[in-house]
């Protein structure tokens, strides 16, 4: 079902970075996993009242929560707007990337940020 999204602690390094545009993929996929997760949720708010299954427990009126989860949709919006106009590559937390030279000056490849 897609990519799996990754965690917000492996996006620390991104948010972290000196690189604007390191920090800004991490900030988009922390908010993308926040959304993921809030739209999740709402899924399941919405589908006790179709059904006839338990609803989640909140505290916060579901069409608050369903709001907060459009307003969100919206910011991941402009930000891959952005992204395609920065030229900010969103998936690199997916890809390989030639990070640092051994000792024997060979380019070791990891994933920066997307390791277990």
């Amino acid at each position: 079902m897609g990519i799996e999204l990754p965690n917000l602690k492996q996006t620390e390094d991104l948010m972290n970075s000196s690189d604007y545009k390191e920090r800004f993929v991490g900030e988009y996929w922390q908010t993308k996993i926040r959304y993921e997760k809030l739209k999740n949720f709402n899924n399941r708010i919405e589908a006790s009242t179709l059904v006839n299954i338990e609803e989640p427990k909140h505290d916060c009126p579901a069409y608050l929560l369903k709001e907060q989860q459009r307003l969100m949709g919206e910011y991941l919006h402009i930000l891959e707007v952005r992204a395609v106009i920065e030229n900010v590559d969103l998936d690199m937390i997916f890809k390989p990337r030639l990070y640092e030279c051994n000792k024997e000056n060979k380019w070791t490849t990891h994933l920066k940020v997307w390791n277990n």
